[in-house]
C-alpha cells in the first residue's frame, strides 16, 4: 500500500512541476481557459464573456469549465483577502483539473492492480510518471483532457466488469465532450458483447437514456451561454465529419500517429509493447481497441498528438505487465537481472526526454511571458488607465484573461486595427516566429510614437552538437529566438 500511495504522490508532484514550469496556455486551450475565468469572475453577466468577442471556429460546451469554476469560485473569495493574482488563481484551476485527471487515472491503475497484480499497477504509474505528454496534458484545459477523465473512468469500469456503468460514462463522454471517442468505445464494448457479458438491448437502452439526460444538460446550458440554440458537439461533428473542414488546420500522412505521435508520447516504452502483448495475452483485450481507434482516427487528415491521448494508458498496460514480470523475477538468473537493468534504463531514457521536453515547453509561451514581465515591470502603475494592445500571435502564445491582472488597464486584442488606431496605445505587444522583418516593420510604422521597451525569447529548436574531446559524443542544445517585441509610447 505504501508503494501505491508513494507512486500516486509522485504523479501529483510531477504534475505540479509541469503546471509551474508551463503555466500559460495556447490557442487550442483558449475557449476553456476563458470560460473558466468568465464563469468564476463574471457569473451571470454573460455579456462580459470572452466567447462573444472571440467565438472560435466551432462552439464548445461550458460543462467542463463550469465544474472547475464551481470549485474555484469559493477559493477566490478566500484568496481575495490576500490579494492573490489571477495568475495564481489560474494555477489552482489547473491544479483542480489535473487532480481530477490523476484521480481517474489512479482508479484505473487500481483496477489494473485487481486484474494484473500490484506490481503491474505500480509500473503503470511509473510509466505515466516518466513520459512527458500524459503528465503535460493532464492539467491543461483542453476538451481532450476533460474527456480523458471520463475515458479513464470507463477503463476502470470496464476492467471491473461493470459494463453498463461504463456505457453510461462513455455516452456522456461522446455526446458532451468528444464525439470521435465513438471510434474508441465501439471496438472496446464489442468485446464484452461478443463474450455475451454485455447484452446489446441493455447497452442500447442505457445509452439512449444517458444520451437524453446528457442533451438535457448540455443543450440548455450551452444555449444560455452561447445565446442561441446549440448542441456544441453536434456542430463539431458536422464541421469535422460532414463538412470535412479539419484539414484547414494542416494535414499529416496516414501513418503519422504510429510513426511520430506514439513514439514521442511513450518514448522508449514503445519498443516494449509487442513484448508485453506476447507475455500476457490478456492485455490484448484492452490494447486491440486502442490500436484500432488510432487506425480509424488516422483517416482524418488533420492530426495532433492530443487527439489520441486516450490510447496511451492502454498502450502502456502491456509494458507495465512486462516490467512487473521482469522485476519480480530479476534475481532468478543473470539474464533476468540484465533485463531488469534494461527496464530501469528505459525509464531513465523516458525521464531524460520528459525533462528536456518540459524545459523546451516552459519557454514556448512568449506572449504570456511578455505580458507578465510588462505588468511586473510597471506594477506601480496598476491603478493607472494604461492601454495595452495584444496582437494575434501574442494572444495565441500564452495570453488569457487570467494573465490580465490589473483592472484599471485596457487589454485590447482586436485584430487588424489600422496603424493610426494602434498608435494610441501606451504599450504594443507584437510577435512572430522570427522578428527580423517584424522589427523593421515596427520601426517604419511606430518610430514617431513608440520605442522598443523590451523583447521576449521563446523556444525555437533543438540542435545536436558534439563534445570536443577524444570521443565526439553528440548532445542536445536548446536554441531560443526572439519572438515578441514590446513597444512603449514615447
Amino acid at each position: 500500500m505504501d508503494n501505491i500511495q508513494s507512486s500516486e504522490w509522485y504523479l501529483f508532484m510531477v504534475m505540479m512541476i509541469h503546471i509551474i514550469m508551463a503555466l500559460f496556455t495556447k490557442v487550442e486551450e483558449s475557449f476553456n481557459v476563458q470560460a473558466i475565468h468568465d464563469l468564476t469572475y463574471h457569473g451571470f453577466e454573460i455579456e462580459k464573456y470572452d466567447h462573444h468577442e472571440f467565438p472560435g471556429v466551432v462552439p464548445r460546451t461550458f460543462a467542463g469549465p463550469l465544474v472547475i469554476a464551481a470549485v474555484l469560485k469559493p477559493m477566490t473569495w478566500f484568496m481575495g483577502f490576500f490579494d492573490v493574482s489571477k495568475e495564481m488563481v489560474f494555477l489552482f484551476a489547473r491544479l483542480i483539473l489535473g487532480s481530477a485527471t490523476l484521480l481517474s487515472f489512479g482508479n484505473f491503475a487500481r483496477a489494473v492492480e485487481r486484474k494484473f497484480g500490484r506490481e503491474s499497477a505500480t509500473f503503470l504509474r511509473l510509466l505515466a510518471l516518466s513520459q512527458f505528454h500524459f503528465m503535460f496534458y493532464a492539467s491543461r484545459p483542453l476538451p481532450n483532457t476533460f474527456a480523458l477523465i471520463l475515458v479513464l473512468w470507463v477503463y476502470q469500469r470496464f476492467l471491473d466488469g461493470q459494463y453498463l456503468g461504463a456505457v453510461k460514462i462513455a455516452t456522456v463522454a461522446v455526446f458532451l465532450l468528444r464525439f470521435e471517442l465513438i471510434l474508441l468505445f465501439g471496438p472496446l464494448f464489442l468485446i464484452p458483447i461478443l463474450e455475451k457479458q454485455l447484452k446489446i438491448p441493455q447497452a442500447i437502452v442505457t445509452g439512449l437514456v444517458t444520451l437524453f439526460a446528457t442533451l438535457l444538460v448540455t443543450v440548455p446550458l450551452d444555449s444560455l451561454l452561447w445565446q442561441r440554440w446549440v448542441w456544441p458537439e453536434g456542430e463539431v461533428l458536422w464541421f469535422n465529419v460532414v463538412e470535412n473542414k479539419s484539414h484547414n488546420w494542416g494535414t499529416s500522412p496516414f501513418i503519422w500517429y504510429f510513426k511520430s505521435a506514439i513514439p514521442k508520447a511513450l518514448g522508449a516504452s514503445t519498443l516494449l509493447i509487442p513484448v508485453g502483448l506476447f507475455m500476457d495475452k490478456r492485455t490484448w483485450r484492452l490494447v486491440f481497441p486502442a490500436i484500432l481507434f488510432v487506425i480509424l482516427y488516422s483517416f482524418l487528415p488533420h492530426k495532433e498528438l492530443r487527439f489520441i491521448i486516450y490510447a496511451f494508458p492502454l498502450l502502456n498496460l502491456p509494458v507495465a505487465v512486462f516490467c512487473a514480470r521482469i522485476w519480480i523475477n530479476k534475481s532468478k538468473s543473470i539474464i533476468r537481472f540484465i533485463l531488469a537493468l534494461a527496464v530501469i534504463g528505459h525509464f531513465i531514457a523516458n525521464g531524460l526526454y520528459a525533462v528536456s521536453a518540459l524545459y523546451a515547453s516552459s519557454s514556448n509561451y512568449p506572449g504570456g511571458s511578455a505580458l507578465t514581465h510588462l505588468q511586473f515591470k510597471h506594477r506601480f502603475l496598476r491603478n493607472k488607465p494604461i492601454a495595452v494592445h495584444i496582437d494575434a500571435f501574442c494572444a495565441e502564445a500564452g495570453i488569457s484573461r487570467f494573465g490580465q491582472v490589473f483592472d484599471a488597464w485596457e487589454y485590447n486584442k482586436t485584430e487588424n486595427l489600422p496603424v493610426e488606431e494602434l498608435r494610441r496605445f501606451d504599450y504594443l505587444l507584437f510577435g512572430d516566429t522570427t522578428t527580423e522583418n517584424l522589427r523593421k516593420e515596427l520601426i517604419a510604422n511606430f518610430s514617431g510614437t513608440h520605442k522598443e521597451h523590451f523583447s521576449t525569447e521563446g523556444f525555437h529548436k533543438i540542435v545536436y552538437k558534439k563534445y570536443k574531446g577524444p570521443i565526439a559524443l553528440p548532445y542536445p542544445a536548446f536554441v531560443f529566438r526572439e519572438k515578441v517585441i514590446v513597444l512603449k509610447k514615447v
